[in-house]
């Protein structure tokens, strides 16, 4: 599934938003990602959140755009 639309499946969807999902607060193993750290969370669009990480995490000058690892944040977020 091309990734814009998969993100537009989630575009209205409200949830608890972290707002500060760095990589100190984000734990990975294998498949499975964990969170952390949830003292700025407010209400609001999820997409926030899911759009802020992936511009930090994802996409890069030097190493372009993962969207394997792009899919599989999106994916482990929303499940």
């Amino acid at each position: 599934m091309p990734i814009n639309l998969f993100i537009e499946l989630y575009i209205k969807r409200k949830s608890l938003l972290h707002f500060d999902l760095t990589k100190n607060n984000i734990f990975y193993d294998n498949e499975k990602i964990g969170f952390i750290d949830f003292d700025d969370a407010k209400y609001g669009y999820s997409v926030i959140d899911v759009a802020i990480t992936i511009s930090f995490l994802f996409i890069s000058k030097k190493r372009g755009i993962d969207i394997d690892k792009i899919k599989l944040f999106i994916e482990s977020y929303y499940g």
